[in-house]
């Protein structure tokens, strides 16, 4: 069933994963989806910066492989980049009344009851942000499977480029045979191209590698 429709074990695993994006996106809304947007591109621009000094000038030092450094060296700038951008967008949008600590009113006892939802934002406004969150939320898995798809090629470069040669055991080879892959890496393609003109460095970097084997000038 499986090779009638084209997909392999990769295929399914990605599948799975926009799906869980999408649930996510149903219970986190709309404001929170659109500041990981916002931190998944600062936070990529921020590792692509700081990557290679910290993997030529610490794991290095751990005698490790130039390819082994450089890809633990992106994974956690990313991580790191990612988390704190995202605090900061976090902030920035928080509402003003809401970074200040209410006071308290004297002769009120109990709890501050919320006022009831309109008819309008129960029947219109609360299932167009419901749709729209799960929309951000398949997007974002998507953002995510092309970035870390890019990552496992730069990784596994030796077999994963290959579009003629023998196909390679492994991830190598769920890879080289995905259907869905092509369509990922035309994302990454896009995300890298909008990144390229604030990235100012003397070679490809790790994304761009994988696009630049990916994509070769021929074939566009």
């Amino acid at each position: 069933m499986l090779q009638i429709v084209g997909l392999n074990t990769l295929d399914l695993l990605l599948i799975f994963l926009v799906f869980i994006g999408l649930l996510i996106g149903f219970f986190r809304g709309v404001l929170p989806q659109l500041q990981s947007l916002a931190s998944i591109w600062f936070g990529l621009l921020l590792a692509l910066w700081l990557y290679r000094p910290f993997s030529n000038r610490i794991l290095q030092g751990l005698e490790l492989t130039k390819l082994v450094s450089d890809t633990l060296s992106f994974l956690l700038m990313l991580f790191v980049s990612y988390h704190a951008i995202r605090l900061i967008v976090r902030y920035l949008t928080k509402p003003p009344e809401e970074k200040v600590k209410p006071t308290k009113k004297k002769g009120r006892v109990g709890p501050v009851e919320p006022p009831k939802p309109t008819a309008l934002q129960r029947l219109v406004v609360g299932p167009v942000g419901t749709v729209l969150s799960m929309i951000l939320g398949v997007i974002l898995a998507i953002v995510w499977i092309a970035i870390f798809m890019g990552v496992a090629q730069f990784f596994f470069q030796t077999g994963a480029f290959s579009s003629t040669g023998v196909n390679e055991p492994g991830l190598t080879n769920q890879i080289q045979t995905s259907t869905l892959i092509p369509y990922f890496n035309r994302l990454l393609y896009l995300i890298v191209k909008s990144l390229s003109l604030f990235v100012l460095d003397d070679g490809p970097n790790i994304l761009e590698s994988v696009v630049n084997n990916v994509f070769t000038p021929e074939g566009g």
